[in-house]
């Protein structure tokens, strides 16, 4: 994990530093799934000076892929409840 965040804020800083075509995975408030109530994914995103400049779909899925897509989205919603849920009883 902390190899993963060291390789995200370097490309983070590299971003904001002016670096074009900066793309990395992470776990961000998405628009890909919001209609189906998942607010957050994990998809890839492009970085730039201003933080994310574009979140990229997921692309073409096999219907193995697609099946697990369906399963992670069920679990991401009451995880994300769950998170939600916590912050406003702990202000």
């Amino acid at each position: 994990m902390a190899q993963a965040g060291a390789r995200f804020a370097g490309s983070v800083l590299n971003g904001l530093a002016g670096e074009i075509d900066v793309i990395e995975p992470t776990f961000i408030d998405s628009p890909l799934f919001k209609s189906e109530g998942v607010e957050f994914f994990s998809s890839k995103v492009t970085l730039g000076p201003e933080g994310v400049k574009e979140i990229h779909p997921l692309g073409s899925l096999s219907p193995a892929e697609e099946e697990m897509v369906a399963t992670a989205k069920e679990t991401l919603i009451k995880n994300i409840k769950k998170g939600v849920d916590f912050v406003a009883q702990n202000p």
